[in-house]
């Protein structure tokens, strides 16, 4: 038997083996500085005060990008993002790429936007409004492949709404994709010794990233690019809702102005489409369907979309390793619910990896199962 047939996902008790409970209290610390960071801003010239801010204050999530908490305002539910020292602005740049869609209800509202000094640090505040809804994770794989139609009605619609409201932004989206994947930069020395110490064959699997990350750089330059429009770019499970068969997508922090196939091919990969040739073949159809801009045969779109798998693959297993090392280096295994999240992403694309680099499937399986 297989490392891979040992420790996939469906074996281990219907992946209720690492599902664990998170911490969500917001320490008094952390309220502190949220209520005199948010007193240095104008909130308040606006809809909201700080008072009933932290009254209501909730954790929602903290990640590399930033930390959100919900709180409760004119009793309605918002989110509040906030990060400090951002090089790459991710928070304002979620909150460009939200007014992009002009309210539209595909995607959270962006409400309040603004860069505070405190203490030195340069502070990032986003508010945005928070959906109440069931994400792709919480149903079931046979619900989800039910709701093609909608999924693909939406995400065209996102496409063709925003086409043309920028010009092409490959070589941005390339280059933050590196930097921010970067984890052996970021990472601090003396974790990352660790790592080497209990990731079997961690050198390995960096040498394998190095070489997928160029080869990801020189094969984006020959993909046919075109129609751009604001792709999310990282549609994994947990950041698409959906709620009466209505989507909804959330945290465009990573999005750009692309060709819509990028989506479409990260889409079919972070989700498991990619595994259902004829679950794939159905939403590109439904996705042509519904976007008035686009006229493509369907055989022509299923070999642009196989092409840009072939460089997305990529991108998408970058990006899992990096997840993986963050999420460890922060928490270790205190958050088991993620590991496990990210594990599952990473059989969606196993395939493709044991196709292109048979000589690299094991150590990568190594460095998803059997870090100590």
């Amino acid at each position: 038997m297989s490392k891979y047939d040992k420790f996939a996902t469906n074996n281990l008790l219907k992946e209720k083996v690492f599902v664990g409970t998170e911490n969500r209290a917001v320490s008094k610390e952390e309220v502190n500085f949220i209520q005199e960071v948010l007193l240095k801003s104008s909130i308040e010239k606006g809809d909201f005060t700080v008072s009933e801010i932290i009254n209501s204050l909730q954790l929602i999530d903290q990640n590399v990008e930033c930390d959100s908490y919900s709180f409760i305002s004119d009793d309605k539910l918002f989110v509040l993002k906030i990060n400090e020292d951002d090089p790459d602005s991710v928070l304002q740049r979620e909150y460009e790429n939200l007014n992009l869609f002009k309210g539209k209800q595909i995607s959270p509202i962006p409400l309040f936007f603004e860069q505070v000094e405190y203490s030195d640090v340069e502070v990032n505040i986003l508010i945005v409004t928070l959906e109440l809804s069931l994400s792709l994770f919480d149903i079931s794989e046979k619900e989800f492949f039910e709701l093609l139609d909608p999924l693909a009605m939406n995400l065209s619609f996102a496409h063709e709404f925003t086409q043309g409201s920028r010009d092409n932004e490959i070589d941005i989206f390339v280059k933050a994709f590196i930097q921010d994947n970067d984890f052996e930069e970021i990472v601090p020395d003396d974790i990352l010794e660790n790592f080497k110490v209990k990731i079997p064959n961690y050198s390995k699997h960096v040498e394998f990233l190095n070489l997928i990350k160029n080869q990801a750089q020189e094969e984006i330059k020959d993909l046919d690019q075109s129609n751009f429009s604001l792709c999310h770019t990282n549609l994994t499970k947990s950041k698409i809702l959906v709620k009466n068969n209505f989507f909804k997508f959330i945290n465009f922090q990573q999005s750009f102005v692309l060709d819509p196939f990028f989506d479409l091919a990260l889409l079919c990969l972070s989700t498991g489409l990619c595994k259902s040739p004829s679950s794939e073949k159905t939403l590109l159809e439904k996705y042509f369907q519904h976007h008035r801009l686009l006229d493509s045969n369907i055989e022509d779109a299923q070999e642009k979309l196989n092409k840009f798998k072939k460089v997305c693959y990529k991108i998408a297993l970058v990006r899992l390793s990096s997840e993986f090392i963050f999420e460890l280096s922060t928490y270790q295994n205190k958050r088991t619910n993620r590991i496990l999240k990210l594990i599952k992403r990473y059989e969606y694309i196993r395939p493709l990896i044991e196709e292109s680099y048979p000589e690299y499937a094991e150590i990568v399986d190594d460095f998803f199962y059997l870090f100590s």
